[in-house]
């Protein structure tokens, strides 16, 4: 166990060393208890050691800077003009330094401020979540352009700019994409689709316009250039699409497949799927023999379909009808795996199927998990003649279904095995998966406790459960383990099931553990849960991914108080925010040190504790003097 259950020695780099992976399990109190001249050479052990959260890098980067300003002066990063800083700035971790506070990153000298943000350029912005991350990548894009041209004037960006912006890229103001010199844009490219999501219409516009002012017309584009592009391509027009050559894009066909339409990123639709999907089935086309063009109705081979793999999605209902019984038997692994069938198109892949196979009630359990997304349309009838094994039942809970419909599966799972819920096991509850949601109340009671116990992860990764069904889960769990109230680490580990707490379990949860409560509770708790159950205070403690999670959930942030509405909004955006109702009469004082929406948020309250945005320390002068001072300065 992480630190042998001692909280007695604080942790060094040595240790850190020998827990390896196993430190993911800290608290942020434990990183604030480590000494402050240990502390950059822990936080580079941890870098290379595991992917901590956002929230864990942020306590990082609270700890770090502040250690540093006692170790080398309040102005550390303003004085740092030598080589020592220089090797510092490229010492520090990048997904810590990416917290680091953006009023003290503008005050870095010119002429070593590259270095810094070069750090950032590597770090995993992605796992900024959207709201707070949104506008943390906007400010330290901001900082970055202000690295290279204080005078804000960049006529081109060169390589040493665009290697320095890194994953900032996507968050410049997007004019500059089209500053960017041509020799660099396959570089820039590169950086460019990994961060696609965090688009808007401007910047696809301006990608569009580097395209094209870098490789010309789309109908010269070799293999070469589609390489680079990759899904990119599918962010083109429909013209451009339509003019690249038909076996050139056949062959780089896997590398510009665009991600899959996802509701919850609407950047995704910027991808122009239609016209790149139908290109691929026309360029697939395409490469018959002359005698098959000729024919009125497209039919798709074996060899196309595998070839297509989601693109499958673009042939006609009418072209679906006339594939060969061998052909969609033989690819029927490649067809269940396209996610957006229509209705039609999926009904019609049924009906082959059965006058290929047999009626859908005589299926295998292995035809059913290969029809798999075919079989999104179900109705729960249907659902309740099919053979589910242990394997079909896995692959059907992947199926984005409504309640009825898992309620319908997993009673056939349990019919159609002779299973009760007394004996089901945690590899059943493993693979059952979110077919679990249809479970009634009598069978998530009779679940034993040892299958509860050892199934809690998984049973906690599902946020189809309501809030009865929560409410039973958490009482099985704390059963179970024999415990009333969970600790840090049970807390992280239930996930979902944490939603089943009662108000007053909510409210004895100690500060420190706020960070450890998975973003999944607050999408699946009830509202009135969190209002009556948590205090302000401790949801400014929640920490930035699940103080995002709240903000963007309209129904549960819209049930919070006005005082715990504006503490969200401040904890998250600082000076920025944009605060309702009354002032604070929460019955703690909010006061923002070091400069504007960048500074360590402080919390003091009647007990004389100060909470330094996700973590309790007591009694601490050293954090409260160097508070002081910033302030003064």
């Amino acid at each position: 166990m992480y630190r042998n259950g001692s909280d007695e020695t604080p942790l060094n780099a040595e240790i850190v060393s020998q827990l390896g992976s196993t430190i993911i399990g800290m608290k942020c109190s434990d990183v604030m208890d480590i000494v402050y001249d240990d502390m950059l050479e822990v936080a580079v052990s941890m870098d290379s050691a595991v992917d901590m959260s956002p929230d864990m890098d942020e306590c990082s980067q609270n700890k770090l800077h502040n250690s540093l300003q006692i170790e080398l002066g309040v102005d550390y990063l303003a004085n740092g003009t030598d080589d020592e800083s220089i090797t510092l700035f490229t010492t520090l971790p990048p997904d810590v330094v990416m917290f680091y506070p953006v009023k003290s990153l503008n005050e870095t000298p010119a002429e070593t401020c590259n270095y810094l943000f070069g750090q950032i350029g590597k770090s995993q912005l992605n796992s900024l979540p959207s709201g707070p991350g949104d506008v943390r990548r906007m400010k330290l894009a901001d900082a970055a352009y202000n690295c290279m041209s204080p005078n804000h004037v960049i006529e081109t960006l060169t390589e040493e700019n665009v290697l320095m912006l890194g994953n900032l890229l996507c968050d410049i103001p997007s004019f500059l994409f089209g500053r960017i010199s041509p020799d660099v844009v396959p570089l820039a490219l590169s950086y460019i689709q990994d961060c696609l999501h965090r688009f808007t219409s401007k910047h696809v516009a301006y990608v569009q316009y580097m395209v094209h002012s870098t490789y010309g017309p789309a109908r010269g584009w070799d293999e070469s250039v589609l390489s680079s592009l990759g899904p990119i391509v599918a962010m083109m027009p429909s013209s451009d699409i339509n003019d690249i050559n038909p076996e050139i894009f056949t062959e780089a066909f896997d590398e510009m497949t665009p991600p899959i339409l996802d509701e919850n990123l609407p950047v995704y639709s910027f991808f122009n799927y239609i016209a790149f999907y139908s290109k691929a089935r026309d360029s697939f086309l395409s490469q018959r023999s002359i005698s098959r063009k000729k024919r009125s109705l497209s039919v798709p081979t074996f060899d196309e379909i595998v070839a297509l793999g989601p693109g499958n999605s673009g042939w006609s209902v009418e072209e679906l009808q006339a594939i060969s019984a061998s052909d969609i038997v033989n690819s029927l692994v490649t067809l269940g795996a396209v996610e957006d069938w229509s209705n039609e198109q999926s009904a019609m892949l049924r009906t082959r199927l059965e006058e290929a196979i047999a009626p859908l009630s005589e299926w295998s359990s292995d035809t059913i998990v290969d029809a798999k997304h075919i079989l999104t349309n179900l109705t729960k009838y249907e659902i309740s003649t099919l053979d589910i094994n242990l394997d079909a039942a896995t692959a059907l809970s992947d199926l984005n279904w409504k309640n009825d419909q898992r309620t319908a599966a997993f009673d056939r799972y349990m019919a159609y095995n002779s299973k009760t819920a007394s004996i089901l096991t945690s590899d059943e509850i493993s693979g059952l998966s979110s077919l679990l949601c249809g479970m009634s109340e009598s069978q998530i009671m009779n679940i034993p406790l040892p299958t509860i116990s050892g199934s809690v992860k998984d049973i906690g990764s599902l946020s189809c459960f309501d809030q009865t069904q929560l409410d039973m889960l958490y009482t099985l769990a704390m059963m179970a383990d024999s415990t009333t109230i969970p600790d840090g680490a049970q807390l992280n580990e239930l996930g979902a099931i944490a939603a089943g707490m009662t108000v007053s379990a909510l409210q004895s949860l100690p500060i420190e553990a706020m960070t450890l409560i998975d973003p999944i509770f607050f999408e699946v708790v009830s509202p009135d849960r969190v209002k009556n159950g948590f205090s302000s205070l401790q949801l400014s403690a929640a920490g930035i991914t699940n103080i995002a999670t709240i903000l963007r959930n309209e129904r549960l942030y819209n049930e919070l108080t006005t005082d715990q509405q504006n503490t969200l909004r401040l904890t998250a955006y600082g000076i920025d925010a944009v605060l309702d109702g009354s002032a604070n009469s929460t019955g703690f004082d909010i006061d923002i040190f070091a400069g504007g929406d960048d500074g360590v948020i402080l919390f003091e309250g009647n007990q004389t504790t100060t909470s330094q945005a996700n973590v309790v320390k007591t009694y601490n002068w050293l954090y409260l003097f160097l508070a002081i001072i910033i302030a003064v300065v």
